[in-house]
């Protein structure tokens, strides 16, 4: 009969995590519930997670020449004090990839991908109280986006009606 060592021998304990173990778990359950997030804002009727709306022209028009400078996704604090001033106008928060981002966005926009934004609440924070205007390519990834920053507490968020789809097809311009 085999001992119990020799069972068992150069395999690791199935309930005891190895040295990533850990980290793997908090992972998954992060990407978990980003999924769920996702799924559920998905399914939510608009205007249910506390965001309004506002159509690509509105925002266009809005904006009008109030914003300078073409945004980004690096110098993020200097972007805000840039703007901070400017209560008149929104900060649109552009949420695509870094490659969406840098195809073409709107001028002035703050490019800070979905998966990022969790970790730039401190940062986005100074910025509380301003309208924000969040941004995908077609409106599910800134429902999300929208739902996290209503949840730090953003009060006065919008999301763009068709995303930056709806922005190109009108015509609007961006920058890349």
């Amino acid at each position: 009969m085999a001992s119990n060592a020799a069972i068992g021998a150069g395999h690791p304990h199935p309930h005891r995590p190895g040295r990533f173990g850990h980290l793997v778990t908090v992972l998954r359950w992060a990407l978990v519930a980003l999924v769920l997030l996702v799924l559920l804002t998905m399914l939510l009727p608009p205007g249910i997670h506390g965001m309004g709306s506002i159509s690509a022209t509105e925002l266009n028009s809005r904006l009008g020449a109030g914003v300078a400078g073409t945004g980004g996704t690096t110098g993020i604090s200097n972007h805000i004090s840039n703007i901070s001033g400017r209560a008149d106008v929104p900060l649109v928060l552009d949420v695509r990839t870094g490659p969406e981002f840098r195809s073409g966005h709107i001028a002035g926009a703050l490019g800070v991908p979905l998966h990022m934004v969790p970790f730039r609440l401190g940062t986005l924070s100074a910025l509380n109280g301003r309208e924000v205007v969040v941004v995908c390519l077609s409106g599910h990834r800134s429902r999300v986006a929208g739902l996290l920053l209503r949840l730090a507490g953003f009060s006065r968020l919008e999301n763009l009606d068709g995303g930056m789809a709806g922005w190109i097809a009108k015509g609007l311009p961006s920058v890349s």
